[in-house]
């Protein structure tokens, strides 16, 4: 994704961060007492300090990456001992932390990272201004499993403190789900489920409820399933659209454990709420980075790693962390100046083919090696229309609110409005990078039709007025945004090994990778969660 780059300081102070800043135990204080947006200039300064002075040159273990993944495993390593924290450094390229889940903040394209934060307290609360989905279209599994996570690794301070800070956009509401199946209608899915429709019969609605019950550990593909092969021919041609829908083309060669989750999350959908901690509303991401701030943790948005390389020692280390450090080259925006870093230990948090274009295959391990040459990640590509509720036709049962679901299985695509307003609309790919890309291009063009079944024309005439092509990278054309994310959601054709699927280390020591790019499974959110608590015990 493609975002603007606030100016950058040309001549950064060199003074060192002054040695009177405020003790763990005052700013303990300061995030228990802090209530909303009054309590923001002095969490400020807490978090920041001074401004202007370089940041570190060299850092015992630096994270690259601060999506949900980095986030994770810098609270995760500076729980403890605050002098761990004072030497853990997380890089993050973009604006703001929170990754591919997180298209942009309220501050975007302004000035400093302290700045940026500060325009919280001008604005009253960012609420109206974020993008993306965020946690809000997870399944209820991965919701409860996240916030039970992400709550482990903060103090009770801390974690008064997150709960008050995104609560100043949501009230502290959960978001309830209501789950609709368009077509020529917008009908709830219940009735779907209860009675023969159109979209399905109750025969294969029966269907769909044994698929949940009977392959939820196949560890085979579903067409090669005695339950598939004994299902009646035109069952299966009429179940296809859905379960493309949910599942993306070529369902029928996932592993049968696979379809199983995600149909068992399609009947569920219905039943769950998100919390007010995971809304998208509530900026947990900005929460979360003020609380690393606090610990010391050095957090450096902006910042782009251009290059990986380890020092002479490690390429010649047989088994212990090496003492040369690993040296990274970067882009920080902030402090252009600052092109270098050095790390005893690294750790990327990155997307599968970012994380491929800062390491040689050599530096992989046999497993991770197999991983990438046998099994390609999946592509998300999304839509996202704001101010749903001004532009949505009249043809759903109740008044279009946050925290509905669409799923259109004409067009293969599915939806949900966010806690914000905005309309989202996504669709499963083969790995793509590329918007160009014909497929990508095809499933903008379903999704399109998509939103012409519940927006108004006025909000989607701006389509007629656009070439063929699209522009790389991520696009805001009045109306709609388009981003294209990389997935951790492989679909191998075979099995493979627990030590494959659960490894982070890399051939490299004193080198991990972290996040649903280089583990296997059904549920990338999984893999997150795994991988962060391997990386965390993993000293190289």
């Amino acid at each position: 994704m493609s975002l603007s780059m606030p100016d950058a300081e040309t001549t950064p102070s060199t003074t060192p961060p002054p040695p009177s800043a405020l003790s763990a135990t005052r700013k303990r204080e300061v995030l228990a007492a802090f209530e909303g947006p009054a309590q923001l200039p002095e969490l400020l300064s807490a978090a920041f300090g001074a401004t202007g002075h370089m940041p570190q040159v060299h850092v015992d273990r630096l994270i690259v990456g601060g999506g949900l993944t980095g986030l994770l495993l810098a609270l995760r390593l500076s729980a403890g001992d605050p002098k761990e924290a004072s030497n853990l450094c997380l890089v993050e390229g973009e604006q703001a932390c929170g990754g591919r889940l997180f298209f942009s903040t309220p501050w975007h394209g302004m000035g400093s990272p302290r700045s940026r934060f500060e325009m919280l307290i001008e604005r009253g609360f960012l609420g109206r201004d974020v993008s993306g989905p965020g946690f809000e279209a997870f399944s209820p599994d991965a919701l409860t499993t996240l916030e039970r996570h992400l709550v482990a690794t903060l103090s009770d301070e801390e974690r008064s403190f997150v709960e008050a800070f995104t609560c100043m956009g949501t009230e502290g509401a959960p978001l309830s789900r209501r789950c609709y199946v368009v077509k020529k209608e917008v009908t709830p899915l219940s009735a779907h489920l209860d009675s023969s429709t159109e979209i399905l019969t109750r025969k294969e609605a029966e269907a769909l409820g044994a698929l949940v019950n009977l392959l939820p550990h196949e560890d085979t593909v579903l067409a090669e399933t005695i339950f598939w092969k004994e299902l009646p021919k035109a069952t299966r041609e009429n179940l296809t659209p859905l379960l493309e829908t949910l599942c993306g083309f070529n369902f029928s060669r996932f592993f049968a454990s696979h379809v199983a989750m995600v149909v068992h999350g399609f009947l569920d959908a219905h039943k769950v709420q998100i919390p007010p901690l995971l809304r998208r509303d509530g900026g947990l991401e900005l929460a979360l980075e003020l609380v690393l701030r606090m610990r010391g943790v050095q957090v450096r948005t902006s910042t782009r790693v251009v290059r990986l390389e380890r020092g002479e020692a490690a390429s010649k280390s047989l088994g212990s962390v090496p003492s040369e450090p690993f040296r990274l080259l970067v882009g920080d925006d902030a402090f252009p100046s600052a092109r270098e870093l050095t790390a005893r230990q690294v750790t990327l948090c990155l997307p599968l083919a970012r994380t491929l274009t800062l390491l040689p295959r050599e530096a992989l391990s046999p497993g991770q090696g197999k991983l990438v040459s046998k099994h390609r990640p999946r592509s998300l590509v999304a839509l996202e229309f704001p101010n749903v509720a001004d532009n949505c036709l009249g043809v759903f049962p109740e008044e279009c609110r946050p925290g509905d679901v669409l799923f259109f299985p004409v067009e293969r695509a599915r939806g949900h409005v966010t806690s914000q307003g905005s309309l989202v609309l996504g669709a499963w790919l083969e790995f793509e990078e590329s918007l160009q890309a014909p497929s990508v291009r095809e499933a903008l063009s379903r999704l399109r039709k998509a939103a012409a079944r519940v927006l108004k024309p006025e909000a989607l005439r701006v389509f007629s007025q656009q070439g063929a092509a699209v522009p790389a990278g991520s696009l805001t054309v009045r109306r709609e945004r388009v981003v294209l994310l990389p997935v951790g959601l492989a679909t191998p054709q075979e099995p493979l090994s627990k030590e494959t699927v659960g490894d982070v280390r890399t051939a490299w020591k004193g080198l991990t990778v972290c996040g649903d790019g280089f583990t296997w499974s059904a549920t990338p959110w999984r893999n997150v969660v795994n991988s962060v608590a391997e990386a965390s015990g993993n000293q190289g």
